[in-house]
């Protein structure tokens, strides 16, 4: 399935064992930052479909379905080599993403992915 993003991914997540203060599809530096139902603080680089690239971390958790993901997408970015399928919050425009996250286009409907 092609996003529209190219993604060269570093996958990093670890299980949060204490409650954070960042929301799901938040940004976070660590797992501990991340609320439930997020499991992990995700931290990707990826090239988007117009040749720009970005990093950052968000907080999210792994599905295998879109109905494991309210108001989102359940997708594994190409470029994964984990291919590991996490949720990511969709949008229709850039306020609907947290700060430190932007409102990318992509093959399957806009997705809020963090930037830096």
């Amino acid at each position: 399935m092609s996003l529209g993003l190219r993604v060269a991914l570093g996958l990093g997540a670890l299980v949060a064992v204490a409650c954070g203060d960042a929301p799901l599809h938040g940004p976070c530096e660590r797992a501990s930052d991340c609320d439930p139902p997020a499991d992990g603080c995700y931290e990707l680089a990826y090239v988007r479909s117009d040749g720009s690239e970005a990093t950052g971390r968000t907080c999210s958790h792994e599905c295998t379905a879109d109905v494991d993901c309210p108001h989102g997408r359940c997708l594994a970015l190409e470029g994964d080599s984990t291919e590991t399928y996490l949720c990511f919050a969709a949008c229709a425009e850039p306020m609907d993403c947290f700060e430190g996250h932007a409102c990318t286009p992509s093959a399957v409907g806009s997705l809020c992915l963090p930037v830096e």
